[in-house]
């Protein structure tokens, strides 16, 4: 609570109160290209991290220069919706390369309106990336460790009168690369799985400020080379509000079950969630949010682990062209069948100019703190960001 009230003050107290609005004569607005808009970008930041390998002893520091150009094309019609986007992320280090990495998405979005207020929409996602190195599941590689995810989603929402309907469907193909430690070869072909998500739900329309909802989940994760798989439901119950745009979220309970194979201990566990956006004024706000999920993991003797998440975001406009931001999150993870325990604690804050339309000029500093009962999970961070992004 006292984090909550020292970022209220921040934004409320602190600054000079003035009419400030979004200036949208900042935004990019794209090259025209008939009915679809197209927005190439690119942001290029430089970084230094006292602790690169998350360790708890023998730190070492690093510069971090990343470059990442993205293109997004998107429609502009009165039905119907398509858009197409791609990004990369080059990271390179200066003292240790072999943390070098490269990364791209892929996406595709589409829409297609059936009536008013009712549409079918999917999704397909392309993901290569790696892991952080303050992963419980990083095999401590001599280089990172690199996986592609493909993600497939198909959706169907009828949100006309009072009793709206939400049905989406979902696959997720994770493919994890081998990696090596000291020439020997890390196989992570037993990390490889496939997961099948289909969720429902039905919320009924009070009034335009104020829902109910309820939500039913189930989700299988199978395992290509392990005998890991398992199947989990969820059921939520909860509200989502909207106070004239002035202060909107959401906020549901529920429980969640996972039924785990290979002797691996069970989840049965109460669920719950929130989110608030405070528009305090019109040059600040404030965010609140807490979650609750079950996140996997290949541990050994541990079936994943219970993620219990809560954020503080505030922004605040100190003049039309120049933004403040300070975020404050914690997450404590609890490892099922394990006794590993972990604590974490991250700040950041941030600075951001806009010189012109589409220019952003940025500095950062993040900080993070992992306590844990396993001795070699413990570390702590600082990274500072000097970065610039450009969007037309």
């Amino acid at each position: 609570m006292r984090y909550l009230l020292l970022l209220t003050v921040l934004t409320t107290a602190l600054f000079p109160v003035k009419a400030f609005a979004k200036d949208k004569s900042f935004d990019p607005l794209g090259v025209r290209l008939g009915s679809f808009l197209l927005h190439p970008g690119i942001n290029v930041a430089q970084t230094h991290e006292s602790n690169i390998y998350k360790t708890p002893h023998n730190e070492q520091g690093d510069f971090i220069t990343t470059i990442k150009p993205s293109l997004e094309l998107q429609s502009d019609w009165d039905l119907h919706h398509v858009k197409l986007s791609a990004q990369g992320g080059l990271g390179r280090y200066r003292e240790h390369s072999d943390e070098n990495y490269q990364d791209a998405k892929l996406g595709a979005y589409g829409r297609y309106d059936l009536d008013y207020e009712t549409w079918l929409d999917g999704e397909i996602r392309y993901e290569k990336t790696h892991e952080d190195r303050d992963s419980p599941d990083d095999p401590n590689g001599d280089k990172p460790t690199e996986y592609n995810v493909t993600t497939a989603k198909l959706g169907f929402t009828r949100a006309l009168g009072k009793l709206h309907l939400f049905l989406n469907g979902r696959l997720k193909d994770i493919d994890y690369q081998d990696a090596k430690s000291s020439g020997v070869v890390i196989d992570n072909d037993i990390r490889d799985r496939l997961h099948k998500e289909a969720d429902l739900k039905l919320a009924y329309v009070f009034t335009p400020a104020a829902k109910i909802f309820l939500k039913g989940i189930a989700d299988t994760r199978e395992y290509d080379n392990s005998n890991r798989s398992s199947d989990g439901r969820a059921f939520e119950a909860g509200t989502q509000f909207d106070m004239t745009g002035k202060l909107k979220g959401a906020l549901h309970g529920g429980w969640i079950k996972r039924d785990y194979g290979a002797g691996l201990k069970d989840v049965n566990i109460p669920d719950f969630g929130a989110s608030v956006l405070w528009n305090i004024n019109p040059q600040a706000s404030l965010k609140l949010g807490i979650d609750r999920n079950v996140i996997e993991t290949t541990a050994a003797g541990v079936s994943g682990y219970i993620r219990d998440e809560w954020f503080i975001d505030a922004d605040y406009m100190l003049k039309e062209n120049i933004s403040l931001n300070a975020a404050l999150a914690r997450k404590d993870d609890d490892f099922i069948g394990g006794t590993r325990e972990d604590e974490s604690i991250a700040a950041a804050l941030g600075l951001t100019y806009k010189p012109r339309r589409g220019l952003d000029v940025f500095a950062r500093y993040g900080f993070t703190d992992r306590e844990s009962n396993m001795n070699s999970a413990v570390f702590k961070n600082h990274a500072f960001t000097l970065g610039v992004g450009y969007k037309f």
